[in-house]
């Protein structure tokens, strides 16, 4: 995976275009921090990288929920205690 200050970007397109050539994508970092990912794609694998995408972003916000969950001590409910909840907030915003 190759690697790019943000502030190299402009100007750099061809630079670009050869590291996700060679390497498939590039780290665009910011301040020496990784910030952004700049991925090859085409028309062939074009929709099965965005449903790639989302299932990260979804996987990823997963994992945050249930660690809120451990934070706040639910993560032991039972199935009843989490229908309860589910027909309580419900109750709460109708």
């Amino acid at each position: 995976m190759g690697f790019m200050a943000l502030r190299e970007l402009r100007g750099s397109t061809a630079r670009i275009d050869q590291i996700i050539e060679r390497d498939g994508s590039v780290i665009v970092t910011n301040y020496g921090k990784p910030a952004y990912l700049m991925l090859g794609i085409d028309e062939a694998n074009f929709e099965e990288t965005l449903i790639d995408l989302r299932r990260v972003r979804a996987r990823r916000a997963l994992t945050r929920i249930q660690g809120a969950s451990v934070k706040l001590g639910n993560d032991g409910l039972t199935l009843d205690q989490i229908n309860d909840e589910i027909v309580a907030d419900r109750a709460a915003r109708a």
